[in-house]
């Protein structure tokens, strides 16, 4: 077999496998897959918030816990069935808009976009077919190279959307901290949460969770141009990582601590922006670069094992404070 005649064989394998994942059944237990963009997420921002909750009632992984259990009830200011009712309001707002979404008909169901690229190459090059003579190695890697480029293909765009969500939402971010009046007005019902938990990831104002969450979700389908499939993909990803961030917990064996060890984005990573003396840092959700490039990057020494300075005790409602300084006082005495 010739060089070019491998070269075109193998490039009509590429296209042709990917032309082969065009449309699949949209219906999923009564849902297609537009509807499903909503769905899934929120399924799974529940479904990850209970299995840490779970961990924390059980006392299970103890060791790997950012900050001890009674820092929550100290220093946070929301009860829980608030924030519950607040999440499950802006969910529900999130599963209204997946549905208008559907019933305008604006996405695609399957890999069309993948498909259509695949045709536009396939039209540049002359149909090729192994002869018998072609060894069965040839025909193997013809077989293989493809599910390969395809799967780098799809991972490109699936981390392409992300750098567009994380850009998004750090300049959001970013000016909400700068800005006295968005953060006052908007932004700052989310830091009312010092001590994360699980369910609280997104316990946001429904402006927020609209011009941030939901506003760079949309970006990012569009502007990388993915699928319904891919975009669910990407929805449930982002959501989950956001549960894992807040969920107070870094297990060293999570996907999603594995991931913060590629990126430097991980549950530490955004725990420390939840402190008051990291809150203007660590702003970024899914990568670092931002906060590089802007500075914005904690490089201080303080952990969150840290104990709280004498300015930030005494910036505490009286009754936190007092029991803060009876804790003190009992371990001194132990």
């Amino acid at each position: 077999m010739s060089s070019a005649h491998e070269v075109t064989g193998l490039l009509q394998s590429v296209v042709t496998s990917l032309q082969d994942r065009i449309r699949r059944p949209d219906l999923y237990f009564g849902f297609n897959e537009a509807q499903l963009t909503a769905v899934i997420p929120i399924s799974s921002y529940w479904l990850t918030a209970t299995f840490y909750e779970l961990l924390d009632y059980f006392d299970i992984f103890a060791q790997y816990r950012l900050q001890p259990t009674e820092e929550e009830r100290r220093r946070n200011v929301p009860s829980r069935a608030h924030v519950i009712k607040t999440v499950l309001t802006l969910h529900a707002c999130q599963l209204l808009l997946g549905f208008v979404v559907d019933w305008l008909e604006i996405g695609e169901a399957g890999n069309e976009t993948a498909a259509r690229w695949a045709k536009q190459i396939l039209n540049h090059y002359p149909p090729h077919h192994p002869s018998t003579d072609s060894w069965n190695a040839d025909i193997l890697l013809q077989r293989i190279i493809p599910t390969v480029i395809y799967g780098a293909f799809l991972l490109g765009r699936q981390l392409l959307a992300l750098a567009v969500i994380d850009t998004w939402v750090f300049w959001f971010h970013f000016t909400s901290h700068k800005v006295q009046w968005i953060y006052r007005n908007i932004h700052s019902i989310h830091h009312e949460i010092y001590t994360p938990y699980a369910y609280g990831a997104l316990y946001n104002s429904l402006t927020e969770s609209f011009f941030s969450d939901i506003m760079s979700c949309v970006l990012a389908q569009t502007i990388v141009g993915l699928s319904n499939r891919e975009a669910i993909f990407l929805f449930t990803f982002a959501t989950m990582k956001q549960v894992d961030d807040h969920s107070g917990y870094a297990l060293p064996w999570s996907p999603f601590s594995i991931y913060g060890r590629f990126t430097g984005a991980h549950g530490v990573y955004h725990g420390i922006h939840h402190q008051k003396w990291g809150m203007k840092s660590n702003m970024e959700n899914y990568f670092t670069f931002w906060d590089r490039f802007m500075a914005t990057k904690y490089l201080g020494t303080r952990t969150l094992h840290s104990p709280p300075s004498k300015a930030e005790v005494d910036s505490w409602p009286s009754q936190r404070r007092a029991e803060y300084l009876a804790q003190l006082k009992e371990q001194k005495d132990q």
